[in-house]
Formats: structure tokens, sequence, C-alpha cells
């Protein structure tokens, strides 16, 4: 399970900060289902940020656009799954 108690709503997506790391939250978009993934740090410039959707941000950004939430997800991970 991670706990997620810091995140964006951005463009209808949600995500969530855990461990110093961002992470795009499970989520449906009209047919389209998109699963838990951790985001890449990308360049913004002279600093370091995240891409959220297409758009690019940087550190500072998201930190002003960052509220507390409260989600819980539990990966799964089993044995008896192919994956």
């Amino acid at each position: 399970m991670i706990h997620f108690t810091r995140g964006i709503e951005y463009n209808g997506f949600s995500y969530g900060w855990s461990k110093k790391a961002l992470y795009r939250l499970p989520s449906q978009s009209g047919r389209n289902n998109y699963g838990l993934k951790k985001l890449k740090k990308i360049r913004v410039g002279n600093t370091e940020g995240y891409r959220l959707k297409k758009d690019r941000f940087s550190m500072k950004r998201l930190q002003d656009l960052t509220a507390i939430i409260d989600i819980k997800v539990y990966p799964v991970s089993n044995k008896d799954t192919p994956f």
C-alpha cells in the first residue's frame, strides 16, 4: 500500500507525492484506464521538474500547486498474477 498525503489535480488527472517522487495516480478518462506510474524528472530551463500530461512544470511551480490529499493505492503484485 502506498499512502499519498500531498498531491496535485491537473487536467482531470491526479498526481501524488511519495518519498520525494511524483506518481500519476490510477484514473479513468473516457474509455481509457491509467494505472499507477512513477514519473521521471526532466530539465525545465535551468532546474528540474516533471511533465504533467504534455506540460512541463518546475519544482517551484509544482510546490505552489500541491495540496493535501488522502489517497491510498494498493499496487497489484501477487504470485497468482502474471505481471
